[in-house]
């Protein structure tokens, strides 16, 4: 297991209704995006096997298949579409994520559809590397306000426990899509302090600070 010493915590364990950079450290762990980034911080394929760019404002996307949320569901475009379809009723969401056309984004079937631009915009593929898709079965199921405490991902790690203002706690997801990872266990402690960080990692209470 790996102890991390965090200044600051969360809002929120959501897929997009927040502008934190602590959240997006636990969105990365317990999220996959459409793309991700390579070392040269160019977008690449992730949640998305291939695609085809069908036209200005339209993109063919054909997902990976016999990828798992945490609950054991397998994405599907419907997960794609649900996340396109919620973010314009965030408004932190719907500024980031403006360029989306939602209404004319279309389901083909269960790993195949048509994403749609409202513009020809050249950023469109990389602002999918921040598209944390959400299961939209359990988000469905839980409610908006309980889904943000106990998120259900394709991430590497799923969320086992969160004491506000205090810890949370990731546990390994074993059927991760892209390999378990070698950690089996995160915990992040939060110590708003720099010289309490430090004194923690000289004593060995955090791993990392």
């Amino acid at each position: 297991s790996l102890v991390v010493a965090t200044m600051s915590e969360t809002p929120t364990l959501g897929a997009y209704d927040h502008n934190s950079v602590a959240g997006d450290y636990m969105n990365k762990l317990t999220y996959s995006t459409l793309f991700r980034t390579d070392a040269d911080l160019n977008p690449e394929p992730s949640l998305v096997d291939t695609y085809e760019n069908v036209s200005d404002t339209e993109w063919l996307f054909h997902l990976k298949q016999g990828v798992k949320f945490h609950d054991g569901n397998e994405l599907t475009t419907k997960d794609v579409k649900f996340f396109l379809d919620n973010i314009e009723s965030n408004a932190s969401a719907a500024s980031r994520f403006v360029c989306y056309d939602t209404a004319n984004t279309e389901i083909i079937d269960d790993y195949n559809m048509v994403v749609a631009l409202k513009y020809p915009y050249a950023e469109g593929v990389y602002l999918m590397t921040r598209m944390y898709i959400p299961s939209s079965a359990a988000f469905e199921s839980m409610g908006a306000d309980k889904f943000a405490t106990a998120p259900v991902g394709t991430g590497p790690y799923k969320m086992t426990r969160w004491d506000t203002a205090s810890e949370i706690e990731l546990d390994r997801f074993d059927e991760y899509w892209n390999g378990p990872a070698a950690t089996p266990k995160l915990l992040f402690r939060v110590i708003p302090e720099a010289s309490s960080r430090m004194i923690e990692l000289e004593t060995g209470g955090v791993d990392f600070a």
